[in-house]
């Protein structure tokens, strides 16, 4: 007797699993873009704050280097333990934040 050569092939266990397997790898690869994809916009909308807060102190023409100075001579401001200096300086940046977000909301009104 002869095969059919059109006979339909019915895939093996392993065949199957192969298939399944490959599927969740596709799917995890999407998930594992989309938690990168994420965070890379999380981490941009970190940066355009900073630079805007930056813009808005020190205007739009800014020494790079001068700027990184000031942020390295100052950066134990930054420690767990807030000297009274930091406290300070964070309550003069809190109330101008306060102050340009009030006069933004006013200005869209």
């Amino acid at each position: 007797m002869t095969e059919n050569v059109f006979e339909e092939h019915k895939p093996t266990k392993a065949e199957l699993l192969q298939a399944k397997a490959k599927k969740y790898a596709e799917m995890a690869k999407k998930e594992l873009k989309k938690e990168s994809d994420r965070k890379r916009k999380e981490r941009t909308h970190r940066l355009i704050k900073s630079g805007g807060i930056v813009e808005m102190v020190l205007g739009s023409e800014v020494d790079k280097g001068l700027l990184t100075g000031l942020l390295l001579e100052n950066k134990f401001l930054y420690s767990n333990n807030l000297t009274d200096k930091a406290i300070e300086l964070k309550r003069k940046g809190d109330s101008l934040l306060v102050e340009k977000e009030g006069s933004s909301n006013a200005d869209n009104s």
